[in-house]
């Protein structure tokens, strides 16, 4: 505080980009999804915080991840944390952070530290949610189920979180020995909205009619599905721990796979990843989309058509031995012809422990 300020005034300097197509049934890009938009590109045209000594405020939920953060119409903060008690629904006050509402999502069941997949590597139950064209939350819970949560109205929120609709997918889901289960991971809509897509942990991917509940589904045998999907005019996109996919709805909301390209996932599944397997989620732009593999000696960022699957182009990021990323891409399509991600490497980064006490 007693240092002299030097330099000059932080001002905007945006990336320039081509526009990112808005999906019809979520909200606004920006305020609607842990990635952005249904791209999933965490392409973002909020500029960050500007000018000297900033004031910062913060709360803490104490062992819980908020990995999701929306907005709703008014500009309140929307968030699922999640903690071993279970995840919470919360509004929050954008410039104190006050808990104006909650509301208590289903918990895991009671033998879930016996589950062969562990707590810190399932992020299914309301770590992923998106808010709806009319600004409800919609997100999947570990009974299985989706639910459309009306959130408390301006001036009122005493009125709490209203459960408005819900979906019943234990029809839809891999049957697991016990006391393994399969997880749900994210529902998205259609870019239609006729459907919810969604995905399991044990390689399932489910269409739901919004107006019946009927669920079609396609089981892709031996994989595991982790990282959130992506939706476009032309399809769901879906990355496994061995392939990448498109898949659309034909006319009778039956589901068919448009292709499938299969990467290199890798020797091992190395410290730091969730799967032997990709850690991004599919990002979409123009008429490619990019992930990274899980490639020794180094992972490669790799671009595929849109329309075939067909690579484009594939380049190796990071050192040898020691390079995998747990976190989408981030993608600027600058023009028709010029495409940027940025990728980060978390090799060795297993969970929070790793780099508690200042390690």
């Amino acid at each position: 505080w007693w240092q002299k300020y030097i330099g000059s005034q932080a001002t905007p300097d945006p990336v320039p980009h081509v526009e990112i197509p808005q999906h019809p049934y979520m909200a606004p890009n920006g305020v609607s999804n842990m990635h952005n938009d249904g791209y999933m590109t965490d392409t973002y045209e909020y500029s960050g915080p500007l000018g000297i000594n900033p004031q910062v405020i913060s709360t803490n939920y104490g062992f819980a991840e908020c990995a999701t953060v929306t907005f709703d119409k008014f500009g309140r903060v929307v968030t699922v944390c999640t903690s071993l008690a279970g995840p919470r629904l919360l509004l929050l006050d954008p410039d104190t952070l006050d808990e104006l509402a909650s509301y208590d999502l289903p918990p895991r069941p009671w033998y879930w530290i016996f589950d062969e997949i562990g707590i810190f590597e399932d992020p299914s139950g309301g770590a992923y949610f998106y808010i709806d064209d009319n600004y409800n939350v919609v997100v999947t819970t570990h009974d299985y189920r989706i639910l459309v949560i009306e959130v408390p109205p301006l001036g009122n929120p005493c009125l709490g979180f209203q459960v408005v609709e819900e979906y019943d997918l234990s029809s839809g889901v891999i049957p697991q020995p016990w006391p393994n289960r399969d997880k749900i991971g994210p529902a998205i809509p259609d870019w239609g909205g006729d459907y919810y897509w969604y995905t399991t942990r044990y390689g399932l991917v489910g269409l739901v009619d919004r107006i019946t509940g009927q669920i079609d589904s396609i089981e892709l045998p031996g994989e595991q599905i982790q990282n959130s999907p992506a939706v476009a005019e032309d399809g769901f996109y879906v990355i496994s721990d061995y392939a990448m996919y498109r898949f659309h709805a034909d006319d009778e909301g039956n589901i068919e796979m448009d292709w499938r390209t299969e990467y290199d996932r890798g020797t091992r599944k190395k410290p730091g990843m969730l799967t032997q397997g990709s850690g991004t989620t599919p990002n979409i732009f123009g008429d490619l989309v990019a992930i990274a593999d899980n490639a020794d000696p180094k992972m490669n960022v790799i671009f595929l058509r849109r329309d075939t699957g067909e690579e484009v182009c594939s380049i190796p990021v990071f050192g040898d031995g020691e390079s995998c990323t747990e976190n989408a891409l981030i993608g600027v399509q600058i023009d028709d012809d010029t495409y940027s991600v940025i990728v980060e490497n978390n090799y060795g980064y297993e969970n929070f422990l790793t780099t508690a006490a200042g390690k």
